[in-house]
């Protein structure tokens, strides 16, 4: 099973109302379970994930830029529902910092920034799905 396969039958499983399913493919075997407790302290009961596509690219002003997913998953802007956003329009975040996390098979992956910069506009809805490409933030790059 190579990784786009992979990620389809996440996205699959994510919007279906299975609670665990089990897939065999040659010599792989994957095994999904919804439920429980989501690492960082999330609770549960975050509201439903809604589809976050996008037919054309996002108009941004000239020398701004985008930040994508880098994959399928679930986008939170903070560690917990509890917790304060990573990042807000106008704040200034530094290179290495966390920005988001986009939760993928309950693993919570932290994206952090590439370069320094100033966040312009957050293009993605918090407990959103979002796949490969999706565009999550609109910055413009410090010098």
């Amino acid at each position: 099973m190579d990784k786009t396969e992979l990620y389809e039958l996440l996205e699959w499983f994510d919007k279906s109302t299975l609670s665990e399913i089990v897939v065999e493919k040659s010599d792989t075997k994957v095994v999904m379970k919804k439920g429980g407790v989501l690492p960082g302290d999330a609770p549960p009961h975050l509201p439903p994930a809604e589809t976050l596509i996008s037919d054309e690219a996002p108009k941004t002003k000239e020398g701004n830029e985008v930040i994508t997913a880098p994959m399928v998953g679930t986008f939170y802007r903070a560690a917990a529902a509890d917790a304060p956003p990573f990042v807000e329009t106008g704040m200034k975040t530094k290179k290495g910092e966390t920005i988001c996390v986009i939760e993928a098979m309950k693993v919570m992956n932290e994206l952090e920034a590439e370069f320094d910069c100033e966040i312009i506009k957050i293009l993605a809805q918090n407990a959103s799905l979002v796949e490969y490409g999706t565009p999550l933030f609109e910055v413009r790059i410090d010098d």
